[in-house]
């Protein structure tokens, strides 16, 4: 065929049919600005797909650590192509000038928004897209690595990823702040219903996601006593209720191989949460700890509203997700090394357990430096 004002040859082909329905594919692709010579498309994508299509096959054939993404993370990428501008643009088309545009744009606009914030006002835009740095880098992180997949395709050639601006993916926002221990115990008191108060207890007591807390089910308790009499809940993690639009929900895995767990319960929280568990019905092994009325498990905003709530009445503002901050800090202030914290948190990597580290107290250094 002739492309770029030379013979050019598309590719083999075992009959005379296949070669007609590239040559067709080609020149429809020549036609249309969206040809890369010299890479063999492979099936399921056509040449001319949009970053639409293109995400949406990612986000259908994408592994990490060997399983598919979860419900949650599906959503998150769908909703940053939704947000995307290109999202309709041809993914060969996307040029590093469109993109240094569009990021530009963006980072003005979300530091609008924090002077807004800062200042108690309402935000200058709609907060349907990106409002935070840490926010806007996910997406551009994303956007980089629809553009590798696309070379990977067959749809871009090799090494022209768009995305290039220096610095963009490596922002990471500071660490929100975690509870201390003596304000978890705070919120777990000012909880006024019963099994929201277990549940933050038990969150306190194990470093657990709210997703494995609501898939908790009876048989992955288990209770033991010491010669002493100490009493001491082992949890098995093994499984994670994964939420989607509309209240629908699903029973999946924990986020990674290394959240299947099992852990010993922190025992003055988790004492709290024996007292609750203890009054109610024994109704079979598989049922769930923290259910609706219906026996289904929580919804994904019930627990969220309940704490929000109770951080209110302890005086404070903490995100849910930061209890397991408290949880494996103290962990490290009573010993533990980062192997363990790993271990316990159901981390992938040491480094990702190490994000979790809340900065060590006045108090805690004067303990630690203390001559023993």
């Amino acid at each position: 065929m002739s492309y770029g004002g030379r013979q050019h040859t598309v590719g083999t082909y075992g009959d005379l049919q296949a070669a007609e329905r590239e040559r067709v594919a080609v020149s429809a692709a020549i036609n249309a600005g969206t040809y890369v010579p010299g890479v063999k498309l492979r099936e399921g994508l056509p040449k001319g797909a949009t970053l639409d299509a293109l995400a949406a096959e990612y986000r259908r054939v994408h592994k990490y650590r060997g399983r598919s993404l979860s419900p949650d993370l599906i959503e998150t990428y769908a909703m940053f192509v939704r947000r995307s501008p290109f999202r309709e643009t041809p993914a060969a088309a996307i040029t590093p000038a469109m993109v240094e545009t569009w990021y530009a744009g963006r980072v003005e606009a979300v530091e609008a928004n924090q002077r807004a914030r800062a200042k108690g006002e309402p935000f200058p835009e709609p907060t349907n897209k990106a409002t935070t740095l840490n926010q806007l880098t996910a997406e551009y992180k994303h956007l980089r690595t629809l553009m590798a997949f696309a070379e990977s395709r067959g749809l871009r050639r090799p090494d022209t990823n768009p995305c290039q601006i220096e610095g963009a993916q490596t922002y990471r926002a500071k660490q929100p702040p975690a509870p201390t221990v003596a304000e978890f115990w705070r919120i777990i008191e000012a909880t006024p219903d019963p099994m929201h108060r277990a549940a933050f207890a038990l969150q306190a007591a194990i470093a657990i996601r709210k997703g494995e807390l609501a898939g908790l089910q009876r048989r992955d308790l288990t209770i033991e006593h010491d010669p002493d009499g100490t009493a001491w809940l082992r949890v098995r993690i093994e499984r994670a209720i994964h939420w989607g639009k509309a209240g629908a929900w699903d029973i999946g895995t924990p986020k990674t191989e290394g959240s299947e767990r099992e852990q010993y319960a922190e025992p003055e929280f988790a004492a709290v949460f024996l007292e609750w568990f203890a009054q109610q019905p024994q109704i079979g092994p598989e049922s769930f700890v923290f259910t609706r009325s219906n026996g289904k498990p929580l919804g994904r905003n019930t627990l969220r509203r309940a704490w929000e709530s109770a951080c209110a009445l302890a005086g404070g503002h903490w995100r849910m997700h930061s209890s397991r901050a408290t949880v494996l800090t103290a962990f490290r202030e009573r010993g533990a090394d980062f192997r363990q914290i790993q271990a316990r948190g159901g981390h992938s990597t040491v480094q990702a357990a190490l994000r979790y580290q809340q900065p060590a107290t006045l108090e805690s250094q004067k303990k630690l430096l203390k001559p023993r």
